[in-house]
C-alpha cells in the first residue's frame, strides 16, 4: 500500500493524532503517524525546497520515507507540475492513502483531483483521504489531541455527480442505479 503525503514548512508540534476507532499516535507530523495506523506503507512525501530544508530530516528519522521534490506551487504551471509528479508517483491498481494534513495552499485540492483522476485512469483502490485536523485539536491536554478526519466520502461524491450527469444528459441510469443500490 502506498501513502501520498505532503510536508509543509510551517512549525511542527508533537500532537496525538486520533482516529475514529480510538487509536492514536503522537508525532510532530501526521505522516509520521500513518505507518502506525496502516502497517507496510510505502511512504512518498512531497516536499518543496523549504520544507525539505526545514523538516525532512526530522520526518525521515521518525519513519521510512521517500522524498519527492515538488515546486512551491506559485504559478499555474507549477501546480500542473505538482499534479503530474503526484500522478507519476502512483502505479496502476495500487492501494493508495492520501494524507492532506500538511499540504500547503492548494495542495489538498490538487490531492482530491489526483485521487479522482487516479481512480479512473490508473484504477487505484483509494483506501482513504485523511486529514489530521490540528486546528480542531484539544488543547486542554498535553500533547494536544487532534482528530483525524476521513474525507474519502467526498471523493465518492464525484462518482455521484458523474452518474447524475450521465442520467440527465444521456438518459443512462446504470451508474446512478448502481450507486443507489450500493447505498
Amino acid at each position: 500500500m502506498k501513502a501520498i503525503t505532503f510536508l509543509g514548512a510551517v512549525q511542527a508540534f508533537d500532537t496525538a493524532y486520533v482516529l475514529d476507532d480510538g487509536r492514536e499516535y503522537t508525532a510532530p507530523f501526521f505522516g509520521a503517524a500513518l505507518p502506525h495506523f496502516y502497517p507496510d506503507l510505502q511512504m512518498r512525501v512531497f516536499v518543496t525546497p523549504e520544507a525539505y530544508t526545514r523538516h525532512y530530516g526530522r520526518l525521515e528519522s521518525l519513519v521510512g520515507i521517500a522524498a519527492v521534490d515538488i515546486p512551491n506551487g506559485r504559478t499555474q504551471e507549477e501546480l500542473w507540475k505538482i499534479f503530474e509528479i503526484v500522478i507519476d508517483a502512483v502505479d496502476e491498481d495500487e492501494q493508495v492513502i492520501f494524507d492532506i494534513t500538511h499540504g500547503f495552499r492548494s495542495l489538498p485540492f490538487l490531492s482530491f483531483l489526483a485521487a479522482a483522476y487516479l481512480r479512473v485512469v490508473k484504477r487505484i483502490n483509494l483506501i482513504a483521504v485523511l486529514y489530521g485536523n490540528f486546528e480542531a485539536r484539544d488543547q486542554s491536554v498535553s500533547p494536544h489531541r487532534a482528530p483525524v478526519i476521513d474525507l474519502t466520502p467526498f471523493v465518492s461524491l464525484l462518482d455521484w455527480m458523474i452518474a447524475a450527469d450521465r442520467f440527465v444528459r444521456f438518459g443512462d441510469a446504470q451508474d446512478l442505479a448502481e450507486r443507489l443500490n450500493n447505498a
